[in-house]
């Protein structure tokens, strides 16, 4: 007897929070096609037929504009789908450069502005993570968290080239020059679009990805952020990371993505937490 497997849903719960040293949130979330800076914790369902991307953009600070530019970024990137769903990340990186030269025409005050990317393609087959910048994705599963993601910084690629011994990393790591972005969007009409990473993934059952902006990895560590996170449904385990960072000063914006595939469930989701 032949038995038909699960229809297969992608489960997911959101927030983004402008943290406690801004008026405006640095920070966006795409989730299910809306682009969104309101804090807010959003939980829901989408069917895994089709890809659906999910992706965190956060406005680097010292560049013109920061909020709009996550803003916009997300929107190029969620307006470049219905023409093309299947094309390759770095083919998509060019069509979006192509629409932030198209928003600078139109506002001027975004010139030199940027933002850094992390997104996850998902689907009921695989998820395709890709990044630009220091937002991150890490898989969760039974308690342990695994990175997927290398930040675009300066200490990365130093490390990368052992350009620099461990036992000097941890305290060059303390310093702005170490943070600095590498590879980002940049609003500008000479600007090339970044080279972004790739990884393909499934997700076995009871695992998790999860996507971050460096608002959270900068007071939690891996260890702290899987502690929020096991064993929690996903709009607990967003609450748990909402308060640990506050709790912790929040000294710059956050966001962070949870997503999961399950067999559909006759339940619900849960309705929107505001966070104001």
């Amino acid at each position: 007897m032949t038995t038909t497997p699960p229809e297969i849903t992608i489960h997911y719960a959101a927030l983004t929070h402008r943290g406690k040293p801004f008026a405006r949130n640095q920070d966006a979330i795409l989730i299910a096609g809306q682009v969104i800076q309101k804090p807010e914790i959003l939980c829901g369902t989408l069917a895994a037929g089709t890809v659906h991307p999910f992706a965190i953009s956060d406005g680097v600070s010292g560049h013109p504009q920061p909020a709009a530019a996550a803003r916009v970024l997300l929107e190029s990137l969620r307006d470049t789908y219905p023409a093309s769903p299947k094309i390759n990340p770095q083919g998509r990186t060019e069509q979006i450069q192509t629409r932030l030269m198209a928003a600078l025409d139109h506002d001027p005050r975004l010139e030199d502005a940027a933002a850094t990317l992390v997104v996850a393609e998902a689907s009921a087959a695989h998820i395709r993570l890709w990044h630009a910048g220091d937002s991150r994705g890490y898989r969760l599963m039974h308690g342990k968290i695994t990175r997927l993601t290398e930040d675009h910084t300066t200490l990365s690629i130093l490390c990368s080239e052992g350009s620099i011994d461990d036992d000097k990393s941890e305290s060059f790591a303390e310093t702005l020059f170490a943070a600095a972005l590498d590879n980002i969007f940049v609003y500008s009409h000479f600007a090339e679009p970044p080279t972004v990473s790739v990884t393909t993934l499934q997700l076995k059952p009871g695992e998790s990805l999860v996507l971050v902006s460096d608002g959270v990895t900068a007071v939690l560590s891996d260890k702290q952020m899987a502690e929020c996170l096991h064993g929690n449904a996903l709009s607990l385990g967003i609450e748990n990371i909402h308060r640990a960072v506050m709790d912790r000063g929040a000294p710059d914006d956050f966001s962070v993505i949870i997503l999961q595939n399950r067999p559909c469930a006759s339940t619900h989701p849960d309705a929107p937490i505001d966070l104001q």
